[in-house]
């Protein structure tokens, strides 16, 4: 990190201290220019500290004019300033022409790292060992180890007689691995917490916390406010306006009694096994039993309290890891119980001498010189005070809060300005990878960082990313090849094949012959225990460590052993199979790791017809969701095929992960996922001008507000929502108050509509539109039926003349006009109803159903199907079509804000949306808490063979078969299932066969020449319905505060959405007007 000019080393100049990279003023805007730099701050000014709130954005901080915190950021960054170019391009060539040396000790190492592959560890030492003297320290059955000295370097080599590097189980089956693990018990014998201990210690705690006692007085007084208005106590309208307040109240009293108890389990886990002794663990465990036998009335009563808000997935305890229980057994062996291997060379081979673990301490100053070192922390530094580097995923390892205690100084809100550029924690990927989902390696593309697209503000990193990877990484990579190229030549020239079959537009070069395709680059990284799972199977890894630090051995448990890994250290470890971490370590280190995916291996082989490639999946799924594990959605579900945080691992899910996940990981030493935010991801409002530049304010000035200084308007009306409802109703309300500047309409979404490859079935499942067949399906209303039915009719009937109206004047829009088909196996009266008429139905013209035909007896596929006809109708292809709409809104001057939302009534009281909201619609899909409400889970197929028509079959055992043509390279779908109240978001295979096998059979013209359709991907979604049919309706919650509610349309969201939207501007309409009649 950048030194204080009284504490920077003589190499290090005047331009790259703290006071002169902080001194200059930012003049790009009026905003920027009034932030002080560091010298112009007060002596109190200086010393304040929560300058900076973790995870939200900061763009002016007083007294580092060109600071920038991104809420996805774990360091305060410049990518702004200019003179990143004056000052990292100097040291980038300067690494750039250091030369690898060719001293006595690196020729003498060479030799021996050629010979380690081919020859015994007794002749290898014998023959390179200063006077042939060497030492046997085992030599038995399962290993050979042996110490010498050669040149200037003590030398350690062991070969592991049990282990097989190809063969991954036996790297767990060794006597080593079951002494370290017998060592690990014995030095905390302590047994895992039973859910009676925890809830024991939970209610202790409970009695002595404060804030528990106000949530009791709040629960009291939610309670007393209940009674009061039951009773009728209060007029009508004042029990009416407190039972809104009622029910908000306790929604946020719920959401924090979870939330409080949650924190609370979480930390009487932390100080029983981290800040108690094994006797007073051992004192906690027999009150816990004499409790159970007690028959106290005050702490029963705490007891059930606490088992009244335990969560049910706190008792699978197969699921439920604790995260403490493993630390504390991984640092107190690391600290007693693995033995420290201190030679300068180290390097562990199995049975046929394949190197699977091998250590050089310095070997950077060893290769390149001190000066070289030093260049290149120089250069780190400025890179990482430069450029906004991702922080650690640490959603899902609980233990880290426990470390940022540890380590206060690395907290960037507990630190004041002049020690706010060391407060980094930071991991960040540059290479390219496989799409998510995508083990085969089908596709390969670049990272998230290295296309820099985490912000727009990165223009100048990006711009001198080519030199740092040739400079920082190459050397690093250098560094790695060194040690592998001899050790594992096979593997090193597989390697190379590798990055020489990825797509040129996806690899990052970083070297005269490139090896490695995927490096990351860490500042403070705290290893807890993992296995590098996504790497090359069976292969090899660089690691480099340096910087300014003391501690942060690494240790390797199934090898009992830990090296110190020192500034400048470079080893190769087999990390698939080994587990390993780091202890705990003070000062700055950095630390880079090189390394390949299996994915990209797969790529390669398949590239050049090796028969080792695996055999792509038959059905040949498509690969949803984004790039290699980043993934927008911010789901906690584990990523199988994301890359692994080598030096940030930890094992297993954690509670908020399990919460939302189907499945877990078998391995809970896998590394867990990479950040996925992005400023995509901050709570921002995104406006016209925004979106589309300056010169649009030429077309719509008056709808054009600039965030930071334009005054927003008095009032607005926020839609919540981006599926198709909400943008029909935001565009809709739009183009109804056009001429009213009084008024603006903004967007309040989770997800808003992308692409199909973007979208992630599993966190995004509840965002029905993306998932829908997105068509329209006459459904004739019932005789004597529901009044929703006939309503409903009226809807799609409205939304059919607009959809040809904006086919018409927007062909781009993704709609598709087309013929309907109809086969039912049992009709209803109905149906019946419209075929009376023959084969023209005046009924179908009554209902307004245009281009009717009842089908002829030789039309129909079977015998079994009793009526068939056809109709003029749409489809859409939902991404173009609702991309559509979105650009249309936006561009009309509409805002949108990704936010989630919990409550209608929420919205009213954000303050930070620029105005008063006094109108809210509600377009949420579900509703909020609506009993009434429910999905219907549907599976369908999308497939690439094009239809010429929408067909449904109705069966007369209740199942369906459907096509829904998407058109504009859409594919088709083909459907489908309607399951109400099933919440399983796996698709399922036989499913999936047995809908394309109807549908073949229904409609043989959609099948190729085979018989057969080419199946792209499963499809699953939740369609959002209502018992009753869809709510819409007006609502004032409050004087001056009203919503409309619009959700709970099921599976025909599309088909009515026109006539939905037109609805709620009336709604919306005819609340204005009466608010103004009441003024």
């Amino acid at each position: 990190m950048p030194y204080p000019r009284a504490e920077a080393p003589s190499h290090v100049p005047d331009e790259e201290t703290i006071e002169s990279l902080l001194g200059q003023r930012n003049q790009t805007s009026k905003a920027s220019s009034k932030v002080k730099p560091l010298q112009e701050l007060n002596y109190l000014q200086r010393q304040r500290t929560g300058i900076i709130e973790p995870g939200k954005r900061k763009l002016r901080i007083q007294g580092d004019p060109w600071g920038h915190y991104f809420s996805w950021a774990g360091n305060v960054a410049h990518p702004e300033d200019a003179r990143i170019y004056d000052i990292l391009n100097p040291l980038c060539q300067r690494l750039q022409e250091y030369k690898m040396k060719e001293t006595e000790d690196v020729t003498a190492i060479r030799e021996l790292l050629d010979m380690v592959p081919t020859t015994d560890v007794q002749a290898l030492a014998s023959n390179l060992a200063d006077d042939g003297r060497y030492e046997i320290l085992v030599n038995d059955d399962t290993e050979i180890v042996i110490t010498c000295r050669i040149g200037s370097k003590s030398v350690r080599l062991m070969q592991a007689m049990d282990i097989d590097a190809n063969d991954s189980n036996s790297f767990g089956a060794t006597k080593r691995a079951a002494l370290s693990a017998s060592k690990t018990r014995q030095l905390t014998p302590d047994p895992p917490m039973t859910i009676d201990l925890q809830q024991y210690l939970m209610a202790l705690k409970l009695v002595q916390d404060s804030k528990w006692h106000e949530l009791e007085e709040r629960g009291q007084s939610i309670k007393d406010m209940k009674e009061e208005v039951g009773t009728g106590k209060t007029g009508h309208e004042a029990s009416s306006k407190k039972l809104v307040q009622l029910h908000k109240e306790e929604a946020r009293y719920k959401k924090d009694l979870t939330k409080f108890f949650k924190s609370l389990r979480a930390t009487i886990r932390e100080q029983y096994w981290l800040q108690k002794t094994a006797q007073q663990r051992a004192l906690c465990r027999n009150a816990c039993l004499e409790v159970q036998q007690s028959e106290e009335t005050e702490l029963q009563r705490i007891l059930s309290v606490v088992k009244d808000h335990w969560q049910n997935k706190w008792n699978k305890l197969w699921l439920d890891d604790d995260f403490f229980h493993h630390y504390l057994l991984d640092q107190t062996a690391a600290q007693h119980g693995w033995d420290l291997v201190e030679d300068d060379i180290f390097i562990v081979t199995d049975r046929n001498r394949q190197v699977i673990f091998a250590n050089i301490e310095n070997l950077g100053e060893l290769l390149f010189g001190r000066e070289a070192m030093e260049t290149l922390v120089r250069c780190l530094d400025m890179w990482t005070f430069f450029t906004p580097l991702p922080r650690p995923e640490t959603s899902r390892h609980v233990v880290d809060e426990h470390i940022r205690r540890l380590h206060p100084g690395l907290d960037p809100s507990a630190v004041s300005i002049d020690h706010l550029h060391k407060a980094v924690m930071a991991v960040a990927h540059y290479g390219c990878w496989a799409r998510k989902g995508d083990p085969y390696g089908k596709n390969m593309v670049r990272t998230l960082d290295t296309k820099f697209a985490r912000s727009d503000m990165l223009d100048y990193p990006h711009a001198l990313f080519p030199d740092f990877a040739r400079a920082a990484l190459g050397m690093a990579s250098k560094m790695a090849r060194f040690l592998i190229q001899p050790l594992d030549p096979a593997y090193y020239d597989e390697c190379v094949r590798v990055f020489s079959s990825l797509p040129e537009n996806a690899r990052v070069s970083t070297d005269d012959e490139d090896f490695i395709s995927l490096f990351a680059l860490g500042v403070n990284g705290y290893t807890q225990r993992h296995r590098d799972v996504k790497d090359i199977d069976g292969g090899l890894a660089g690691l480099f460590s340096i910087g300014d630090y003391e501690g942060g051995n690494l240790c390797v448990p199934e090898l009992g052993i830990k090296v110190p890994y020192r500034p400048g250290t470079c080893l190769i470890i087999r990390g698939g199979a080994l587990d390993h971490l780091v202890q705990d370590f003070t000062g700055t280190r950095y630390f880079i790791i090189c390394t390949n995916h299996e994915s990209c291996r797969q790529h390669a082989l398949r590239k050049m017809g090796d028969p080792r490639a695996k055999a792509l999946p038959v059905d040949n799924k498509p690969l949803v969701g984004s790039q290699g594990g980043f993934d927008d959605s911010h789901d906690g579900a584990k990523d199988k095929d994301a890359p692994d945080d080598e030096d940030l691992g930890g094992g297993g899910l954690s509670e908020e992960d399990l919460d939302e996940s189907d499945e877990s990981d078998d391995d809970d030493m896998a590394a867990p996922c990479v950040n996925y935010r992005t400023d995509a991801d901050d709570d921002l409002t995104y406006t016209n001008k925004q979106l589309h530049g300056p010169n649009v304010l030429l077309i719509e000035k008056k709808k054009t507000f600039d965030i930071a200084q334009d005054t927003m308007p008095p009032s607005q009306t926020v839609v919540i929502g981006a599926g198709v409802i909400g943008l029909s109703c935001a565009l809709e309300l739009q183009s109804a108050g056009q001429d009213d500047n009084n008024n603006s309409i903004t967007i309040i979404a989770r997800d808003f509509p992308t692409t199909f490859a973007l979208v992630d079935p599993s966190t995004q499942i509840n965002f029905t539109s993306p998932w829908g067949g997105a068509h329209n399906r006459w459904v004739p209303p019932t005789p004597g039926g529901p009044a929703h039915e006939a309503r409903d009719h009226r809807l799609a009937l409205a939304t059919f003349r607009r959809m040809r109206a904006l086919r018409a004047g927007h062909p781009e829009a993704g709609i598709t006009f087309l013929r309907g088909v109809e086969y039912l196996e049992s009709p209803g009266p109905e149906y019946e109803a419209l075929a009376r008429g023959g084969p023209d139905s005046a009924a179908a013209a009554a209902l307004g159903i245009e281009g009717f035909r009842v089908l002829r007896g030789d039309e129909l596929p079977d015998d079994r199907v009793r009526l068939g006809f056809e109709y003029d109708t749409w489809c859409v292809n939902p991404m173009v079509y609702c991309a559509f709409l979105l650009n249309r809104f936006v561009f009309r001057g509409g805002r949108v804000v990704r936010r989630e939302v919990r409550d209608p009534g929420e919205v009213f009281e954000m303050r930070d949306l620029g105005g008063p909201v006094t109108m809210v619609v509600n377009a949420s899909g579900t509703g909020f808490g609506d009993p009434k409400s429910f999905i219907i889970r549907g599976q369908t197929c999308l497939v690439a063979n094009p239809c010429d028509a929408t067909v449904t079959r109705q069966y007369a055992d209740g199942r369906w078969a459907f096509s829904v043509p998407r058109g504009f390279e859409g594919g088709t779908i083909i459907g489908g299932t309607k399951e109400p109240d099933n919440w399983d978001r796996a698709p399922s295979p036989e499913v999936r066969e047995r809908l394309c096998r109807d549908f073949v059979a229904t409609y043989p013209s959609i099948a190729d020449g085979s018989g057969s359709v080419t199946v792209l991907g499963d499809v699953v979604g939740r369609r959002p319905a209502r018992r009753g049919g869809a709510r819409l309706e007006r609502e004032e919650v409050a004087p001056g505060r009203t919503v409309v509610h619009a959700y709970g349309l099921g599976g025909r969201g599309y088909e009515l959405s026109w006539g939905v939207a037109e609805t709620v501007a009336g709604l919306v309409a005819g609340a204005a007007g009466s608010t103004r009649a009441r003024m």
